[in-house]
C-alpha cells in the first residue's frame, strides 16, 4: 500500500497486490484518517513491523488495530511493515513468515526513491505513474529481508559524493544517488544462507549469486523512470578490464552508473564485516582498492575500475569514510 496525506482529507491509499501476471491495483483509492495509521509507524525511526503473533493476543484482536477500509480490500491481516518518508507511507502486508527489523529498514531503503521518483524523472506530471513503478518494486521485495538497511543508504551517498565530484551533470548525479540503493534488488531472490556463507562458494553457488545481477534488472523493469537503477543492478560487477559479470563488459561499454557504484559497493563490502570475511580499516580498504589486494575471497585489482572514478575516488576517500560512518 502506498499512502500520501491530502490535508482534510487524511491518508489517500492505493493498494497493490503481487499476483503471476505483475503487480495489480486492488479497487479504486482508499481514504481514512492519517491517525489510523501514523501510530504504526514510530517518530524516531520513521519504520515500524508487527507480528499478530508477538502482540500476545488473539488474531482477531490484532485486526482490530486496522481500519475497516484496510480490512475490505485486504481481508485478515497477519503482519506488517511500514515507513515513513516526508508525506508518504509505505506500508507491506502479509508476509509469508514472521517479519523482522530488518524487513522494515529495507522496506525503508526501497521506498526513498518511490518519494523522489518525480526529481529523477524531471518531467513526469503524473505521479501515479511513477509511485506505481516503485510499488512494483517493493511488491517483488516483500518476501526478503533483504540487505541490511544502512548498506543501501550508504550506496546513495558514496554515489552521490563520487559522481559530483566526477563533474558529472546535476540531472545525472539526482538519478544516481536515487538509485544506487537499488543496486542488489535481486539479492531478494538468492537464498540468505548462500549470501551469508562462512567458507568459499563452490562453483555452482557463486554462479547462483552472480545471478543477482539479471535478477535484480528484471524485478526493476523496462519503465524509464527506472532505467539508471536497472543499469545499476545490471552491471555494477562488471569490471574495467572484462573480469566481470554478468556479461563480461569492458572498458567504456560499462555504463558509468554501474562503474561508479561499483567503487562504491567494492568500498563498503571491504569496510563490512561478514560471516565469510573481516572488516578493514579505511586505510586498508583503500589501499586495496588503489593498489590491489584481496577480502580473503577475492583479488581486487586497479584494472577492474573504471580510471577516472577510481582517480577521484583517492582524492574523495574521506568522504567515503565520513559516510560509512554517519550511517545508522
Amino acid at each position: 500500500m502506498v499512502a500520501r496525506t491530502d490535508g482534510a482529507a487524511g491518508l489517500v491509499c492505493d493498494i497493490y497486490t503481487q499476483g503471476s501476471s505483475g503487480v495489480d491495483r486492488i479497487g479504486s483509492e482508499v481514504t481514512m484518517p492519517e491517525a489510523a495509521i501514523f501510530y504504526l509507524i514510530k517518530a524516531e525511526e520513521g519504520a515500524t513491523h508487527v507480528n499478530y503473533s508477538d502482540r500476545g493476543g488473539s488474531l482477531a484482536d490484532f485486526q482490530a488495530q486496522f481500519p475497516p477500509e484496510i480490512h475490505q480490500t485486504i481481508g485478515t491481516i497477519r503482519n506488517m511493515t511500514a515507513c515513513r518518508h516526508g508525506e508518504v507511507y509505505f506500508v507491506a502486508f502479509n508476509y509469508g513468515r514472521p517479519v523482522t527489523a530488518q524487513d522494515s529498514l529495507f522496506l525503508k531503503g526501497l521506498a526513498l526513491p518511490g518519494s523522489f521518483l518525480a526529481v529523477v524523472a524531471g518531467d513526469v506530471q503524473d505521479m501515479s505513474k511513477s509511485f506505481l513503478v516503485m510499488v512494483k518494486t517493493l511488491a517483488m521485495a516483500t518476501d526478503s529481508a533483504g540487505d541490511n538497511g544502512a548498506h543501501v543508504l550508504r550506496m546513495n551517498e558514496y554515489a552521490r559524493a563520487l559522481a559530483e565530484s566526477m563533474d558529472l551533470p546535476e540531472r545525472f548525479v539526482k538519478a544516481l544517488s536515487y538509485s544506487a540503493q537499488l543496486h542488489d534488488v535481486g539479492k531478494i531472490y538468492i537464498h540468505p544462507d548462500l549470501l551469508e556463507k562462512p567458507l568459499r562458494l563452490t562453483h555452482h553457488e557463486f554462479d547462483l549469486v552472480k545471478k543477482h545481477t539479471l535478477l535484480g534488472a528484471n524485478i526493476i523493469g523496462d519503465s524509464p523512470l527506472l532505467r539508471t537503477a536497472k543499469n545499476i543492478a545490471l552491471t555494477h560487477h562488471e569490471c574495467w578490464d572484462g573480469s566481470g559479470y554478468p556479461a563480461g563488459l569492458t572498458g567504456d561499454s560499462i555504463p558509468l552508473e554501474g562503474a561508479i557504484v561499483k567503487v562504491a559497493d567494492v568500498y563498503d563490502a571491504l569496510r563490512t564485516m561478514h560471516t565469510y570475511k573481516p572488516s578493514y580499516s579505511h586505510n586498508d580498504a583503500c589501499r586495496i582498492i588503489l593498489e590491489g589486494g584481496g577480502d580473503g575471497l577475492h583479488e581486487i585489482r586497479p584494472a577492474h575500475f573504471h580510471p577516472a572514478a577510481l582517480q577521484i575516488f583517492g582524492k574523495i576517500s574521506h568522504q567515503f569514510d565520513a559516510i560509512y560512518h554517519a550511517a545508522p
